[in-house]
């Protein structure tokens, strides 16, 4: 009968992969990872929502201050300049009067613009001059003369200044609502 006994196997323990150090550090370090995208993506809602609530034209005057701001050393600069110049004000219309005009070109923009009825001709004809060139810098690698882009982002706060309606048509559209 000696021969059935058991034999000492106690000092050997399976331990599951679940109930390890090693299992307990990758389930930290991935909580970790989740709270930190957590944060990123609560992060972004609220300044996307903060930007939201921001007026097209006061969203329009912040954006053409900051590119105003920006040194424009090398021609890449140049390029980069027209297409934000281009993007706020494409952006600033499309908000400001619902139209679609971001995924227009440029010479269709102004085009659609200038058929516009609520915008003045003084506007049209400013938007028009901004936009004459662009293309030339954007695309063709053009050298902008400083002077230019400087008269063009005015012409920018121009714009968004005539189009931005005064006060008494910002009652009145809070009374139709």
């Amino acid at each position: 009968m000696n021969d059935l006994a058991l034999y000492e196997i106690y000092d050997i323990v399976h331990i599951p992969f679940w109930q390890t150090i090693g299992f307990r550090i990758v389930c930290g370090v991935i909580a970790v990872l989740l709270l930190g995208i957590l944060c990123v993506v609560i992060y972004g809602y609220y300044v996307r929502i903060k930007n939201k609530k921001a007026l097209p034209w006061e969203r329009a005057l912040s954006r053409l201050t900051q590119l105003k701001q920006q040194p424009l050393i090398v021609a890449q600069d140049h390029k980069i300049f027209y297409f934000t110049l281009t993007n706020i004000m494409k952006t600033y219309f499309s908000d400001r009067y619902s139209l679609n005009v971001l995924p227009k070109t440029d010479a269709e923009f102004v085009a659609l613009i200038s058929q516009e009825k609520k915008i003045a001709t003084d506007a049209i004809t400013k938007l028009d001059t901004i936009f004459t060139d662009v293309s030339l810098v954007k695309f063709a690698n053009k050298q902008a003369v400083r002077d230019k882009m400087i008269q063009d982002i005015d012409r920018g706060f121009a714009i968004v200044c005539e189009t931005m309606p005064h006060e008494n048509e910002l009652e009145q559209g809070t009374r139709a609502t």
